[in-house]
This record gives structure tokens, sequence and C-alpha cells, in this order.
């Protein structure tokens, strides 16, 4: 018996994936394994499922957090059954027919999942009082104002489809972005940039966000993401990294991101 982080009971929990099971299909290899690499460029571990912890209760793991992955993996994936429309601008790809309480409570859920776990794979970040925030969000299915806790989304125009076999896990960045603290990460070719909510203080690029009426922007990061990427190439492919850069030229590392997991090379 112990308190399930969610609801708070003191009950019976189960192994809760930290990062969801669906997000790990494109890692893994013919074995069903992928990697994890520490700062070293080591692989440090070969497992053959998703990171998971004993977070949650049966009934907040499946009908809470279950619901809210349910409907992000058939938007991410496709499943034929959440029908949507895709435009695609100079801007970004649109997405419409979201429902907005379900995926935005799934952002919210990533990141608050990697800050309450224990697990050495997952980077520690520290959230603050939003934490408790965001608990509340998640037990009460209330999705707050678009603008509260929104999340932006930026491919990488030329890379994205190979950063596609990466995970990295949520890093604080060291600098405020119009007065909110700012965290990003990397899933399934998409940079996540989850925006701590400050009521006093209006962040430019709001508009962006997941808006009620189900609309998701995911914008082109354009030469600058770019130029973010290949720095994340740098940095992991040098003199010891284990990698032949010929074969296999995308995981990514940048200083301050402790674990990447990621496909084996073919």
């Amino acid at each position: 018996m112990a308190l399930c982080k969610l609801c708070l009971r003191d009950t019976n929990l189960v192994e809760s994936h930290i990062i969801p099971e669906f997000m790990y299909k494109p890692l893994y290899d013919k074995e069903h394994r992928f990697n994890i690499v520490g700062t070293n460029a080591i692989i440090k571990k070969r497992p053959t499922k998703g990171i998971y912890e004993k977070l949650f209760c049966k009934d907040c793991d499946n009908k809470i957090i279950g619901k809210y992955e349910n409907h992000a993996s058939s938007v991410i994936f496709g499943d034929g059954k959440k029908e949507i429309k895709i435009v695609k601008t100079r801007r970004g790809i649109f997405v419409y027919g979201i429902d907005y309480k379900l995926f935005k409570l799934f952002q919210i859920s990533l990141l608050w999942r990697c800050a309450i776990s224990n697990r050495s794979e997952i980077g520690k970040i520290e959230l603050g009082f939003h934490q408790e925030i965001m608990r509340k969000m998640l037990l009460n299915e209330n999705p707050y104002e678009y603008f509260r806790y929104g999340v932006l989304m930026c491919f990488f125009p030329q890379s994205s489809r190979k950063m596609f076999d990466l995970i990295i896990t949520p890093e604080e960045i060291s600098k405020l972005i119009d007065g909110h603290k700012i965290y990003r990460a990397v899933f399934n070719g998409i940079c996540w940039i989850f925006v701590m909510s400050e009521p006093t203080k209006i962040f430019e690029n709001r508009k962006y966000f997941l808006s009620p009426e189900g609309k998701l922007s995911i914008l082109d990061s354009g030469t600058l993401g770019e130029r973010f990427a290949n720095q994340l190439i740098s940095d992991l492919i040098g003199e010891k990294n284990i990698y032949d850069a010929s074969s296999y030229q995308y995981p990514f590392f940048i200083n301050g991101w402790d674990f990447l997991i990621f496909k084996k090379p073919v």
C-alpha cells in the first residue's frame, strides 16, 4: 500500500509508464528493444519495455491517465477512429478536430509525470507550486484556459523524420521567455515546449497553443530549429561516441540532458 500520486489515496499501486508506451513505438528494433544512453554516450540499458514506476492506483492509471493517452495516441499515430483534418502551410502544420480537454491534459501529464518520477533515466525537474496545480487539473479533468500551461510544438524541417526515433525527457531551459519558466523535450520528432503560466505576464506566442476549438499548431522551426538539431548531433558524435556517424547520424544529445532514449542503429 502507498499513496497514489494522482488521487492521493492510500492503496495498491500499479506499474505506470512515465512516458506513454505508444511513444516508444518508433524506437523498438526487431528484438523489441531500444537504447538508453548516458551523457558519456555509452549504452546504459537496452530494455524491452518503456520506463515505468509504481505511481498510480489502477483507477487513476486506466481511467484518467489512460483516457488522455488513448486520445493522444489516436492523434499522433492515427487509428482510424479519430477524424482529424491536417492543413500544411509555410508556417507549419495545423491539425483540426482535436479534443481540447483530452489533448491539453495529455500534454500536462507528460511534464507532470516526469517531475514526480524517481527513475534515474528521467532527468529530475522541479515544477514548484505548479506541480500541485497540474495534479488537480489532471485529477479533476480541468484543462483551464488555453493560455494557462500551454505547449508550443515544433518540428525540424529537415531532421524531424530521423528524430522520430528519439526521446529526450524534459529539462528546464536556463532563461525565462516573456517572463515564463520553460521546459523542453523531444518526443516522436517534435520539440515540446512547456510554458509555465504567470498570470501577470502574457506569452507572446500563446496563439500557437492548442485552441479550445481543437486546433493544434505544429510549427516549422526553420533554420533556428535546424541549427539546434545540428548542435545536438555535434554534441553527441565525438571521439567517445560508439556510433559511426555515417551509419546513424541522429541520436541527439545536448548539454544538460542526462539521458537519451532511442532506437538502435541499423
